[in-house]
């Protein structure tokens, strides 16, 4: 069965996004949560000061209809016009056991 990603597009589909590293890591006795408050302020545009001046897109992986997975790309356009560069920086990434390569697509 493959993995599908699909873009975040709904509060739903960030609950699920914030959510899936507590059942990913459930059973790691040395997973340390983030503060879920927190943590949904660092993701909100309209909470984050940063997104002055930054994008991002999250994605989750599903397989079947189980979600799998999740990532998040992030554009800093402030550092990128400050060094004239084009980057782009992915993280909250979590995938479990075996180790998974995809295609992300809008």
């Amino acid at each position: 069965m493959d993995i599908y990603i699909k873009k975040v597009s709904a509060n739903s589909d960030m609950r699920k996004f914030r959510g899936f590293p507590y059942k990913l890591y459930k059973s790691n006795k040395f997973w340390c949560p983030p503060m879920r408050r927190s943590e949904k302020k660092t993701l909100s545009p309209k909470k984050n000061p940063a997104f002055e001046f930054c994008e991002a897109e999250y994605w989750l992986a599903w397989k079947s209809k189980k979600l799998v997975g999740r990532i998040a790309g992030i554009i800093n356009h402030k550092a990128n016009e400050r060094w004239n560069e084009k980057l782009v920086r992915f993280c909250w990434i979590g995938l479990p056991g075996k180790r998974h390569s995809f295609h992300l697509s809008s």
